[in-house]
């Protein structure tokens, strides 16, 4: 009797522990409410599913019908009805959410027994599968997404020559993104790369094959009397078996009798613009053309796999691959895995994936001599997860899977108005691919079980998208006026944009919201700053040369208690003297300063072989270093705000992606620089979760995707145009139309879906909003989906004035640098001094990149610039160039000693590692044959190399101070020309055309235009009347062309512009002598941006 009540006290225990501790509930009484009082409840069509006990069953559960009731209520009546063990009934979802959700309710009905119904996601079924027979699955480590990442980056990095997609355009993979998104969709529908190679092949023969056909039938002009004479063609035309061409056959036939129908060409027209293409004067498919590209991703693939499994690396994709494996070969394991579960249920079966159908259709495998105990629930029109790799057709083809499907359809709506259902259903109706347009005898119509109660639908227009912001404002706060609960509403958008520009009307009236957003971590200032720290931590230990630049610029951001002039005096000694910084500090007077130096190179020592964050956190704990205290100490301060506390998950979010990268082995800042380096060129976001929550009453802002499953009395749905709602992204890798085995691109349907289910969360109310003009002022195109609904439409006009609009509180402003007395005594003597270069000019006119802070550390108070071995290769080559021409070199002999040497006196004077020292050697060599054969070939005069030029330029009562070092300056006294010649090294540009090209060679171009106009201002300036008349010419000379010769761009000299570039020194001067900075935020930051603002400074009446 005592065993009995311990034992019984110690579940009793056990199950108060699980209700509070897994459910996190605050009610104390657990409420067992009989199975027969839950079961009176249904609906008639839900008793049916219930009832349902033996034989495959497929439930099309509308939104609102209730599936979660009936899941939890099938369950207790297979236990009550079969002698089924609890463990043999697996029930799969799609959400952690929706497990413990589903847990919670079958626990109330049924008690303990629920602990032990195998309830998971299709994810935690096959870890626990693989936890159970572990002895048949090697011990792999996991391949997280960075890493995989990482992996096709080294591989694409590998095949730049021999791969079509393997292509960069300004250091990055243009297609990496589509490839790596490639490889999860084929894992995802659980093909390997042997298999899509096989599907390769076959296409090829049917490419063939059709190609031929289509120039035969398309070979001349379009017209009525083809129209049989194509009929004729395609008829008598024997078309392949493969899938492709029949696919292509049945497209083909329905535009011909469409065609012959209506006695017109078009629908053929539309079918040649759809398919075809013209390639080397053929007609060939489109897809056809990308076949290479094809043949190139699953090559990629191929290899991926083939790397991940060497390094002993696999996602929980490949886990589900190496299951599916298992199942297909091991027949014993088959059996003891299936032969575990006597009922298979699915929640959401929309939502499947290919691979996870083929997981049900091999446990379901040994059913041949009956119907498999199998039933899904789900709705097809409410499938919106395409994009992750959800596959329609399983829900669609289900009936055709198994015989004697039973199918029941919860079309009873318990969520919503009479108008609601009506109007969703007016929507879904119009969808061509349906469960009820392929199975005739199922009828989805939705009917709303509060019919007397009465809601309201209506659709508002505004003019601009601030409008519609403000017109949302004064609803919301009408219904709050009216005492509605505010986290009965909810604004549903199509995206986090939208949302957030609203949010920010809402913050402004204080209207209570909830936003729940994602930030990347490496956009907050905390980690920012983390990230530059570790990169001065690891250069100082290294010794790397631009230690001094990063370390001048870090302090004068982050150590807020240093005085600033006092930096700038000392970067200004580096600078000029060529001293080592560190040694410039420690023999500083100043005290503060001195602490600062010695505290960093503590901090370097400590941080160099010690655990990242024992370092870390024992300095902020300590408060004992004053460098870690002058750059950490504010990010920490108070502890009760929500900054410090987002600080802190945004590291312990970087912890554990490095845990997981190192496979939890500690790991030093060394290792995390080259993770951060990893992070850099990946362009990798760690998204960190961020609730914007101001109130415990709250309208609720979300998007589409986000609303599935939740409901609310009045829903808003917003920014209902064509552009916003009918549009998905575009593949740059085109996929033959029948490989629907792999994620489909999202097409209208699939939108219509997803503004299906945000309708179908309303309740009561609900307004769908939209502006009618783009911010260019041209007119938008309405959802197409309004169409179907009818709805009157009720245009709003609302004035924005400029305290509405809150982009006016957000404009791009450059803050003026801000010095005191002090500072400016010391700005304005080196201003005095400082002398304009070309440099300075388009680096001042370059907004894209522009920090006017920036650019007064670099060119007034000269703190030392951060340089990198290109910019030193290029200081290299220009040092022997200038070297030769001194010494007088024969140009039309190559002396491969003399140039050795004279590469090896100047490599003295460079800041150069030991290990570049030889890489550069050698890429000189290969240069200055061909720069020796260049100069040969030149008819130079009196040539003067490295020229130093610095006059003054005469304005108004005063004059400003200019400098430039112009490359190689001819002076041909017989025939009165003067050359002006550039060396670049770096990649070529054709010409100084800044019309034509990408916008990089567009920047490269203009840059070089006015850095050309200013030489021959320098030019005329400095020698003044003794040149007047001689012809001046102006080129650019790139060294490392890719051809065999240098390559010479000549400058066309510009007048207009010369006068243009004379008023920008003036203006630019100015703005600098009485530091002022200039509000840029009107231009946009690009090239077209850059070149307005060169116009406006051009004008001699510029505003500052």
């Amino acid at each position: 009797m005592y065993n009995f009540l311990y034992l019984l006290k110690k579940k009793i225990y056990f199950l108060i522990l699980f209700y509070f501790f897994v459910y996190n509930s605050n009610d104390i009484y657990i409420i067992f409410m009989k199975f027969t009082e839950r079961y009176a409840r249904l609906n008639n069509a839900q008793k049916e599913a219930c009832d349902h006990i033996y034989g495959p069953c497929m439930v099309v559960a509308g939104p609102g019908s209730g599936k979660t009731e009936l899941l939890s209520l099938r369950i207790a009546n297979l236990l009550k009805k079969t002698d089924t063990l609890p463990q043999n009934i697996l029930c799969l979802t799609f959400t952690d959410a929706a497990t413990k959700n589903l847990q919670k309710r079958l626990y109330k009905l049924i008690g303990a027994s629920a602990l032990d119904v195998s309830i998971y996601t299709f994810h935690g079924f096959v870890n626990h599968i693989l936890n159970s027979f572990n002895h048949k699955f090697e011990n792999l480590k996991t391949l997280n997404d960075l890493k995989a990442q990482q992996v096709l980056y080294d591989l694409m990095s590998a095949q730049t020559l021999s791969n079509k997609l393997c292509v960069k355009n300004e250091g990055s993979f243009i297609y990496f993104s589509s490839v790596f998104s490639y490889i999860n969709d084929f894992k995802k529908s659980a093909l390997t790369p042997s298999e899509l190679n096989r599907y390769i092949s076959d296409l090829k023969t049917s490419y063939d094959s059709l190609n031929s056909l289509f120039n035969q039938i398309f070979k001349d002009r379009l017209s009525k009397k083809k129209i049989d004479f194509i009929y004729n063609q395609v008829s008598n035309f024997k078309f392949l078996d493969d899938e492709y061409s029949q696919y292509i056959k049945s497209q083909l036939l329905i535009a011909l009798r469409t065609a012959v129908e209506n006695e017109e060409t078009k629908p053929l027209s539309k079918f040649k613009a759809e398919y075809l293409t013209k390639d080397q004067g053929e007609l060939v498919l489109k897809s056809y053309l990308s076949i290479e590209k094809v043949e190139s991703l699953i090559s990629l693939y191929d290899d991926f796999q083939i790397k991940i499994k060497e390094e002993n690396l696999a996602s929980f994709d490949d886990l589900i691959l190496d299951f599916l494996e298992l199942l297909s070969t091991d027949n014993d394991f088959l059996m003891e895995v299936s032969e575990k579960f006597n009922f298979i249920m699915v929640d959401e079966f929309q939502d499947t994936n290919l691979a996870q159908m083929k997981i049900l259709k091999l446990l379901l495998s040994n059913s041949n001599d009956f119907d498999p105990n199998l039933m899904v629930v789900g709705d097809d029109d409410q499938a919106i997860y395409k994009f992750q790799g959800a596959s329609i057709s399983n829900i669609l083809e289900f009936k055709n899977l198994f015989s004697n499907v039973k199918t029941v359809v919860l079309n009873t709506n318990y969520r919503s108005t009479s108008q609601v259902v009506d109007y969703s259903q007016k929507l879904v109706n119009s969808l061509e691919k349906r469960v009820t347009s392929i199975f005739k005898d199922v009828n989805k119509n939705l009917d709303a079980f509060f019919k007397e109660k009465k809601g309201h639908v209506s659709y508002f227009t505004t003019t601009t998208f601030d409008a519609e912001c403000i017109y949302l404002k004064n609803s919301i706060q009408k219904l709050i006026n009216q005492n509605h609960d505010l986290s009965e509403i909810a604004v549903i958008a199509r995206n986090n944009r939208d949302l957030k520009k609203l949010s920010e009307y809402f913050s402004k009236a204080e209207i209570p919201y909830e936003l729940s957003l994602s930030k990347n971590i490496f956009e907050i200032e905390f980690i920012e700053t983390l990230v530059e720290f570790v990169e001065l931590v690891v250069l100082y230990n290294k010794g790397d040369r631009n230690f001094e630049a990063i370390f001048l610029n870090f302090i004068l951001q982050n150590a807020s208690e240093v005085e600033r002039i006092k930096i700038w005096e000392l970067g200004h000694k580096v600078r000029k003297s060529k001293s080592k910084l560190v040694d410039v500090f420690l023999e500083s007077d100043d005290l503060d300063l001195k602490a600062l130096i010695i505290s960093f190179i503590e901090l370097a020592g400590k941080f160099k072989d010690t655990p990242f964050l024992r370092v870390f956190y024992k300095y902020l704990d300590s408060k004992k270093n004053s460098f870690f205290e002058s750059v950490f100490r504010n990010y920490f301060a108070d502890f009760s705000s929500n900054q410090v506390l987002e600080n802190f998950q945004s590291l312990k979010l970087l912890d554990s992606n490095l845990n997981d990268y190192f496979n939890n082995q500690n790991y030093t800042i060394l290792n995390l620089s080259i993770f951060l380096e990893l992070v850099k060129d990946l362009n990798y976001n760690m998204k960190l979760p961020v609730l914007f929550q101001k109130h415990e009453k709250k309208v609720n802002l979300i998007t589409a995707h986000s609303s599935k499953g939740l409901e609310f009395e009045t829903v808003f749905i917003i920014d209902c145009n064509e552009d916003k709602w009918n549009k998905g992204k575009i593949s740059k890798i085109r996929l033959p139309e029948t490989w629907n085995f792999v994620r489909e691109k999202e097409n209208r349907e699939d939108f219509l879906r997803l503004f299906f289910v945000a309708m179908t969360r309303a309740k009561n109310n609900l307004v769908f909003t939209r502006h009618i003009l783009k911010d260019s002022g041209r007119e938008k195109n309405e959802l197409s989906f309004m169409s179907p609904l009818e709805l009157k439409e009720n245009h709003v006009d609302i004035e924005v004035n400029i305290e509405d609009n809150v982009e006016a509180f957000e404009l791009d402003i450059f803050e003026d640098f801000v010095l005191n007395k002090k500072e400016s005594e010391y700005f304005h003597g080196l201003f005095k001094n400082w002398r304009l270069s070309a440099t300075a000019i388009t680096d001042f006119i370059n907004i894209v990149d522009f920090n006017y802070q920036d650019f007064i550390q670099r060119h007034i108070l000269k703190i030392p610039s951060q340089t990198n071995k290109f910019l030193i290769f290029g200081s290299l080559v220009h040092g022997v160039i200038e070297d030769l021409f001194s010494q007088n070199v024969n140009f039309d002999k190559y002396d491969e000693k003399v140039v050795i040497e004279l590469l090896e006196g100047r490599l003295l004077r460079l800041p150069v590692f030991k290990e570049e020292k030889e890489d550069m050697i050698k890429k000189a060599l290969i240069l200055f044959p061909r720069i020796f054969k260049f100069f040969a070939m030149q008819n130079y005069k009196s040539p003067l190399v490295e020229s130093f030029l610095s006059p003054k330029m005469p304005v108004d009562d005063t004059f400003i101070n200019l400098i430039g070092a112009i490359d190689l300056l001819d002076i041909d006294k017989t025939s009165n020309v003067l050359k002006i010649v550039d060396f670049k090294t770096g990649k070529a540009i054709e010409d100084l055309d800044t019309l034509k090209g990408n916008e990089n060679k567009k920047l490269k171009a203009f840059r070089y235009k006015v850095q050309l106009h200013f030489y021959v201002l320098l030019i005329n300036l400095w020698y003044g009347k003794s040149f007047a008349a001689f012809q001046k010419s102006a080129s650019l000379i790139f060294i490392e062309a890719k051809n065999i010769n240098l390559m010479e761009v000549k400058l066309d000299f510009d007048p207009q512009f010369y006068e243009m570039l004379k008023n920008v020194i003036i203006n630019v001067h100015k703005l600098i002598s009485k530091n002022v900075s200039v509000d840029t935020s009107k231009y946009e930051k690009n090239f077209a941006g850059i070149q307005e603002f060169f116009v406006d400074l051009s004008n001699p009446d510029f505003k500052f």
